[in-house]
């Protein structure tokens, strides 16, 4: 049961990922390197 709620959410969250509502790691990273550079 656990087991797939944790799925249910592992795919809520690639789908989130996937359509920018939620910055990735990598997102981050370029925000940062771009603030950098000025």
């Amino acid at each position: 049961m656990e087991e797939d709620g944790y799925r249910t959410a592992m795919k809520l969250l690639k789908e989130a990922i996937a359509q920018g509502r939620i910055p990735t790691l990598d997102d981050l990273n370029e925000k940062s390197s771009e603030k950098s550079s000025d």
